[in-house]
């Protein structure tokens, strides 16, 4: 009897898996098919490969010492700002004070959000400070942790807002996130890290009110409106390996390379090898933003290739070290990535140029 209970058990427990495995596929193909190749040529042609080179608009306020504290963060949060008032998205920030190996230090989370009286986000967070380190020969500048990623950011909001705002679902909206104060000071202390991230998780773990709609509360905290977050780290170096880090967005990861492969067979990326290992989840840890949304079963996508770049934590972290084709596909991947997500079809934009986006 003992047996054939373990037996029922373990059949249960393999068509549970089975079922779980099926639901995955189903999500990413879904994803994958969301848009016609018509709608993911319209959405490359919003590529303005220009505003992502080292003087680009986005990429080179970033390109700048910006240590948590120093004048260089706050012309960076600034930056933000100015960038989030141009959009007309509505602006949060989540600023605090908080004692650091280094002493007193002040932080600034900022959160741009295109319709906050959406009940759902599809988070997009990158990190925009930069490592401290001693005064030394040169600066570090920390091009791929995080400039570009930030960048990107932008480069996403900018060029999906025309489509965003006849985007008719009232249920999802998409929510950037800037993290303040992610790298370590010394790093002897196990927590002298992910300060703003710690920080927001547990901030918007109190219950609050929607903004512009007090009257309507469908969930408990800011926490609860995250449909999906994804984080992006470490990106720009050349030939980027992407793993599938979490089961519980093993389905997102593979529709990521679902899309790439859309891409490659349509010649709007610039190689025909994928960025994304598929064939095996990926067995460790890494220390990022996401850590404590996971520790709160927030499902995110973490966008960090391992191994890490070359340079990382390194002052050759800098504009020399980027590879621009890889930023220009992660650029458009990440545009048809989020329309897919959204079913956000996308329709001409009266200044959209007609040249071909398509890269041989």
């Amino acid at each position: 009897m003992r047996r054939f209970t373990t037996l029922c058990s373990s059949l249960l427990a393999l068509l549970q898996l089975l079922l779980v495995l099926h639901l995955v596929a189903q999500v990413a193909a879904d994803l994958i098919t969301a848009l016609t190749d018509q709608e993911i040529e319209e959405l490359a042609l919003l590529s303005k490969p220009e505003r992502l080179e080292p003087d680009g608009e986005f990429l080179a306020p970033f390109l700048v010492k910006r240590v948590p504290g120093t004048e260089g963060n706050r012309q960076v949060q600034k930056f933000i700002l100015e960038q989030g008032k141009k959009l007309g998205w509505f602006i949060e920030t989540d600023s605090f004070t908080q004692d650091t190996p280094m002493g007193s230090i002040d932080f600034t989370n900022i959160i741009l959000t295109k319709h906050p009286q959406a009940p759902a986000r599809l988070v997009l967070a990158a990190h925009f400070d930069s490592k401290y380190f001693a005064p030394g020969p040169a600066d570090f500048i920390g091009a791929t942790d995080s400039a570009v990623p930030c960048a990107l950011l932008f480069d996403l909001a900018f060029s999906l807002d025309h489509y965003l705002d006849q985007f008719t679902d009232p249920y999802t909206t998409v929510q950037l996130i800037f993290f303040d104060g992610e790298e370590a000071f010394v790093g002897a202390d196990p927590n002298d890290f992910i300060w703003g991230s710690k920080h927001l998780a547990a901030y918007w773990e109190r219950p609050t009110l929607f903004p512009a709609t007090p009257s309507a509360v469908p969930y408990k905290t800011p926490l609860e409106h995250i449909d999906l977050m994804v984080l992006l780290d470490l990106i720009g170096a050349p030939a980027p390996i992407f793993n599938d880090y979490f089961a519980n967005t093993s389905d997102y990861f593979h529709a990521l390379a679902g899309l790439e492969s859309r891409l490659i067979k349509l010649f709007l990326v610039s190689r025909h090898k994928s960025y994304f290992k598929t064939d095996r989840q990926f067995v460790g840890g890494i220390i990022d933003d996401h850590v404590p949304f996971v520790q709160r079963n927030i499902p995110v996508l973490h966008l960090i290739p391992h191994p890490f770049p070359k340079v990382w934590h390194t002052t050759k972290d800098d504009a020399d070290a980027l590879d621009h084709l890889v930023i220009h596909d992660f650029s458009i991947l990440m545009r048809v990535f989020v329309a897919s997500y959204l079913k956000a079809h996308p329709t001409p934009a009266p200044s959209i140029s007609k040249m071909s986006p398509r890269l041989r």
